[in-house]
């Protein structure tokens, strides 16, 4: 999920990514999100994950920005004989209703920061490319 919100203080549109602590994504920053539950729909999962993960309850999932094919060399899942992961993740615009609100990581996460709403920034930055992937298609 992409949660954004206005910053009044740097008069700014901004998303918060969160720092993974688990595989497959363990040390990148990245949205915050996981899996779906079987009938779930994106929106739902999105309300849900956001939640689970940053303790944010009131959002309003806005638009699906995509959908990422994405392979990781390991994963939590590895045994001796079969390593890594590929994940498919909707990528879902999500609205704070609430700005400021407390974020209050979940244990697949070990920090989170926001960052502008902007790609240019967030390749200066170094960000992850679905990161900047993201940020194109809301420039779009």
């Amino acid at each position: 999920i992409v949660p954004h919100q206005h910053n009044e203080e740097r008069s700014c549109k901004e998303c918060l990514l969160v720092e993974r602590s688990t595989e497959p994504a363990k040390g990148l920053w990245w949205w915050p999100g996981g899996r779906l539950l079987k009938g779930e729909t994106f929106f739902d999962a999105a309300r849900r994950k956001a939640f689970q993960e940053t303790g944010l309850t009131n959002v309003t999932p806005i638009q699906i920005l995509g959908v990422w094919n994405t392979f990781f060399p390991t994963s939590a899942w590895d045994t001796d004989s079969s390593k890594g992961t590929q994940t498919v993740n909707p990528i879902v615009l999500v609205e704070l209703n609430d700005v400021g609100g407390d974020v209050k990581l979940d244990e697949t996460s070990e920090n989170y920061k926001w960052i502008e709403l902007d790609p240019q920034a967030a390749i200066a930055n170094g960000e992850d490319r679905y990161v900047v992937q993201a940020l194109l298609r809301l420039q779009a």
